[in-house]
């Protein structure tokens, strides 16, 4: 595993485990709030980080993403289309409710761009 400020975290899980084609590499990730006291500047950069890294990773494996980014995402969607070999999980999300009203913030422009 590797572990990032403690606010990225990556495991790699073997493929036979699963059953896959390919290793799935799990990351969890939480960043604060940008006005709260516990925001830390460096958290700034972590996404740029988070995307070099899946970057990197999705060249080996599967990604699979999940945290609290503190993103308001609106009504924009909050998974990736499939893509490739990536099994399909799409239509466990398209017709959920979105229970985020406010428009998108910052970080939620940044992680769907």
């Amino acid at each position: 595993f590797h572990c990032l400020w403690r606010v990225l975290l990556w495991v790699q899980v073997d493929r036979k485990l699963l059953g896959l084609s390919k290793d799935l590499f799990i990351c969890s990730i939480y960043l604060s709030p940008s006005a709260s006291s516990t925001h830390n500047n460096s958290e700034n950069h972590v996404l740029e980080i988070l995307e070099n890294e899946i970057s990197k990773y999705s060249s080996e494996g599967f990604i699979l993403l999940g945290g609290d980014l503190n993103a308001r995402l609106g009504n924009l969607y909050d998974y990736v289309d499939n893509e490739d070999d990536t099994p399909d999980f799409s239509n466990l999300f398209k017709d959920r409710q979105h229970s985020d009203k406010a428009p998108p913030n910052k970080f939620g422009r940044l992680i769907t761009d």
